[in-house]
C-alpha cells in the first residue's frame, strides 16, 4: 500500500468523496490502492504505462469475485518519454485486461441475488462508482464499463450473458447516463442498442434524463446524487423518466439528426448536411410512423387506434429529440465539446510501422534543386506537427512551384489522403468565391495551382494561412464560426504566383528542378499511394498507415517552433524579387533603408516625410548614371500603400507650427503605425507628430 497521507493516498479520498464514498465503503467493495511500481509488478500485462490508482474487483449476481476481470483506475498520468512523449495522447483513466469480454458491475454491498424479482427496479448506469454510490443512497443500480460494454465483440454477443441471464421480465429497467446523453451521439445509439436488447427479454425500459448543472459540464448519476440525494433523484429523475417503447421511432431518429440550438437548424449526421427547418420537413416528408391514440366514443367508451404521424414533426415537438448548442471541429477532442458536437470524424487509418521510402524519395527530389537542408527538415517538422499535436494551426505554409509533371502536386496529395475526409482540394475559383463550405471540417488543404499576384489576394491568402477562426459561409443555410484548423501546402507553375514583400514570414518557397525523375519512379511512388495506380481513385490505406506512424512517431519535434518563420530559400528571394517591380523594390527598401543606400540612405533614422520629400526620391539610377523616375506621384502612393505605409491622421493635413505650415506626412516608423495613423486624433497625439516632424527636420520656413 502506498505510505499514508501520501499525494495518492490523498488523491483516492478525494475522488471517492466525488462520488459519495468512504474509505470504509472502499473497503467493502475491495478496491485497492496501488502505486505505479505495484501495478507493474502485480499487473504486467495491464498497462506500458503503469501509473497509481485503485484496482476495482466485479462480482457476479451471487456475490463471488469474478475471476481474470477488474477494472483498474488510474490517479496520476502517465510520463511518457522519448518520441511519445511529442504526441499528444488522449488522457486515458481506465484500464481492464485485454482480450476479455466485458462484464457487468454488480456492487458487493446489494443483495442481487434476491433482488431480481417480479415488479423489481434496476437502474443502468456508465461507470462503476457512479453505482456504487447510488446503492449508498438506496438506489439499486449496476454498471457497465462504457457504454457499449453491454455486448462483446470478442463472444460475438449483443448482449454480454451477465445480462442476458438476468431476469428481465416484469423488471422495470432504468438506463441513466450523463447528463450529456441527449446530446451525444455515441451515447444515445448505445442507449438505443441496450433498450432494444433489453425490450427484446420483456423488460419495462426506461430512459432516465440527468440534468446539467452547468453549461458544457455533464453530470453523472453520483454527481447529482451526492448534490440533491436520493429524494430530489426519484422526484425530478426517476419519476420523469419516459419509456422507451412508445417512442422508439423518436429514440432511433436521434441517431440520425440532432438540433442545433444556437442557429435553430438540423444537423444530418452521415452527410454532414445543415437544414433549415421547413426544408428539413421538406426532405423527410415520407418518414412516417404509427402511435396509438386512446379517443373515446359519444357515451365516454375509451378506445385505441394506429394513427399514422410526420417522424419529423413529431420529433421537432419532442422533448427528448437530441439537441447540442451548434457544432465544432476539434481534432483529438471527444464528440462533445462544451455542449458542441464535434464533427472531427478522426482519421480513417491507424498508425503502422511499414514502407515510406517512396514518399521519402519524393521529397528529397522536390527539394533537390539547389534548395538548402533546413528547407527540407522544417517541411518534414512542418507535416508531422499537427500530426502529433492534432488541431494545431501552423501560420506558415509550403509553396512549390515548378513545371508540370514533376511531381510537386504528388506530395500535397498524399497528405490530403492521409487526412481522409479532413483533407480537401481547392483551385483559385474557391478562394473567390461568395461561399466555402470547402472550409467546414477540415484539417489540410492542398491549394492546386494557386495565384495571388495582386496584394489583395495576397493579403487572403495570407489570412486563410494564419487566421484562428473562420465564418462558414454555405448555400441556403445561416453562417456560423468556428475554429480554423487548416494548414496549407500550394503550387504554382510560376515563381511568382504569389506576391511577395520582403520580410515575409509566411511562405517556404521551394522551386521543383526542372527535369523530372524517371518513369519508373513515379511508378513506383504511384504504386505506393494508391491501390490501383491507373485509376487513382483509391488510396494505398497500409501506405498511409505507414505515413501516419513515421509522423507520428519517427519525426523528431522538440528543436521546432511551429511559430517562427520558416527559412528563407533562394527560391523565396527569387520569388520576391519576381512579385516586386521598381515601385514596389522602392518601397520595400525604404522599409529598412539601409544608411549606404545612395536614393534613400538619408531616410535611416527619419519617422515621418511628405510627400514631396519622397517625389524627390523617387527614381532609380540606370547603369550609365542617369536618374530615371519610378513613376508618377499616383505610383508613389500606390508603392507605399502595398508596403503597409500609413499616413498620420488618416492623411488629413496637421499643422505642425515652426515654419513648416500644414503637411500631410507619411509614417516611416511602423511601430508608430496604429497611434499616429487613425483619423480624428487626440490633440495630445498631434504633439507627438508635431514634435517628432520637427526633431526630423528642424525649423524650416521652406520645404524644397
Amino acid at each position: 500500500m502506498p505510505k499514508a497521507n501520501s499525494p495518492l493516498q490523498q488523491s483516492f479520498a478525494a475522488k471517492l468523496r466525488e462520488s459519495g464514498l468512504s474509505p470504509k465503503d472502499a473497503d467493502q467493495l475491495g478496491f485497492t490502492l496501488l502505486t505505479a511500481q505495484q501495478l507493474a509488478k502485480q499487473h504486467p500485462t495491464l498497462t506500458k504505462f503503469p501509473v497509481g490508482g485503485f484496482a476495482m474487483p466485479y462480482f457476479d449476481l451471487n456475490g463471488r469475485p469474478v475471476k481474470d476481470f477488474f477494472r483498474f483506475r488510474f490517479l496520476e498520468q502517465a510520463v511518457r518519454a522519448g518520441f511519445d512523449a511529442l504526441v499528444k495522447h488522449k488522457e486515458v483513466r481506465y484500464v481492464q485486461p485485454s482480450g476479455v469480454s466485458p462484464r457487468v458491475y454488480f456492487p458487493s454491498t446489494w443483495d442481487w441475488k434476491k433482488h431480481f424479482k417480479k415488479d423489481a427496479r434496476v437502474f443502468i448506469t456508465e461507470g462503476e462508482l457512479k453505482a456504487a454510490c447510488a446503492v449508498k443512497f438506496g438506489i439499486p443500480a449496476i454498471a457497465l464499463g462504457g457504454v457499449f460494454n453491454f455486448r462483446s465483440a470478442t463472444e460475438g454477443e449483443q448482449l454480454i450473458s451477465d445480462l442476458s441471464s438476468l431476469p428481465w421480465e416484469d423488471v422495470t429497467t432504468y438506463i441513466v447516463y450523463d447528463s450529456d446523453a441527449a446530446s451525444n451521439p455515441n451515447v444515445l445509439r448505445a442507449e438505443n442498442m441496450l433498450a432494444r436488447e433489453l425490450l427484446n427479454r420483456k423488460a419495462d425500459v426506461y430512459v432516465c434524463r440527468l440534468p446539467g448543472f452547468e453549461p458544457g459540464k455533464k453530470v453523472g448519476l453520483d454527481d447529482y446524487l451526492v448534490a440533491c440525494g436520493s429524494g430530489k433523484f426519484e422526484e425530478d429523475v426517476a419519476q420523469k423518466a419516459e419509456q422507451w417503447a412508445p417512442g422508439r421511432e423518436l429514440h432511433k431518429f436521434n441517431e440520425e439528426v440532432l438540433f442545433l440550438h444556437e442557429i435553430g437548424e438540423v444537423y444530418e449526421q452521415s452527410s454532414r448536411v445543415r437544414w433549415r427547418i421547413p426544408t428539413f420537413h421538406h426532405i423527410y416528408e415520407n418518414r412516417r410512423f404509427t402511435i396509438t391514440e386512446v379517443v373515446t366514443d359519444k357515451n365516454g367508451n375509451p378506445s385505441t387506434k394506429l394513427k399514422a404521424c410526420s417522424l419529423s414533426k413529431e420529433w421537432m415537438k419532442w422533448p427528448g429529440r437530441a439537441t447540442v448548442r451548434g457544432l465544432t471541429y476539434e481534432p483529438g477532442a471527444g464528440a462533445i465539446v462544451s455542449g458542441h458536437l464535434n464533427t472531427w470524424k478522426g482519421l480513417a487509418i491507424e498508425a503502422e510501422q511499414g514502407d515510406v521510402e517512396p514518399f521519402t524519395m519524393l521529397v528529397d527530389f522536390l527539394f533537390s534543386n539547389g534548395t538548402n537542408a533546413e528547407a527540407k527538415a522544417w517541411f518534414w517538422k512542418w507535416l508531422a506537427f499537427p500530426i502529433q499535436h492534432p488541431g494545431a494551426k501552423l501560420p506558415n505554409c509550403p509553396l512549390f512551384h515548378g513545371e508540370q509533371g514533376t511531381g510537386k502536386t504528388m506530395v500535397g496529395l498524399v497528405m490530403k489522403n492521409l487526412y481522409g475526409d479532413n483533407g480537401v482540394v481547392i483551385e483559385d475559383k474557391d478562394l473567390t468565391g461568395d461561399f466555402n463550405e470547402w472550409a467546414q471540417y477540415k484539417q489540410f488543404c492542398l491549394g492546386d495551382e494557386i495565384s495571388a499576384k495582386s496584394l489583395k489576394d495576397a493579403d487572403r491568402m495570407k489570412a486563410l494561412i494564419s487566421r484562428l477562426s473562420v465564418r462558414i459561409n454555405d448555400k441556403f443555410v445561416q453562417a456560423f464560426q468556428i475554429r480554423d484548423c487548416i494548414n496549407y501546402i500550394l503550387t504554382s507553375n510560376k515563381a511568382n504566383s504569389i506576391h511577395m514583400d520582403r520580410g515575409d514570414r509566411r511562405y517556404m518557397v521551394c522551386h521543383v528542378p526542372g527535369a523530372p525523375m524517371s518513369k519508373a519512379k513515379y511508378a513506383t511512388i504511384n504504386d505506393w499511394m494508391w491501390e490501383d495506380p491507373i485509376t487513382k481513385q483509391k488510396p494505398n490505406r497500409k501506405s498511409l498507415s505507414a505515413l501516419l506512424y513515421h509522423l507520428l512517431y519517427e519525426i523528431e519535434l522538440s528543436d521546432f517552433n511551429p511559430d517562427a518563420p520558416p527559412p528563407v530559400t533562394s527560391a523565396k528571394e527569387d520569388a520576391i524579387a519576381a512579385s516586386q517591380d521598381d515601385a514596389s523594390d522602392w518601397a520595400n527598401r525604404l522599409k529598412s533603408p539601409d544608411p549606404e543606400d545612395a536614393v534613400i540612405g538619408s531616410y535611416a533614422s527619419m519617422k515621418l516625410a511628405t510627400p514631396r520629400m519622397l517625389e524627390a526620391l523617387f527614381y532609380k539610377t540606370r547603369p550609365d548614371g542617369q536618374k530615371v523616375a519610378l513613376g508618377t506621384a499616383r505610383d508613389l502612393r500606390r508603392a507605399l500603400v502595398e508596403a503597409r505605409f500609413k499616413q498620420a491622421n488618416d492623411g488629413e493635413q496637421i499643422h505642425m507650427g515652426s515654419g513648416w505650415g500644414n503637411q500631410r506626412v507619411w509614417i516611416l516608423d511602423q511601430t508608430k503605425n496604429s497611434r499616429w495613423a487613425g483619423s480624428d486624433l487626440a490633440e495630445k497625439v498631434l504633439n507627438e507628430v508635431r514634435k517628432q516632424f520637427v526633431a526630423d527636420y528642424g525649423q524650416k520656413i521652406e520645404v524644397k
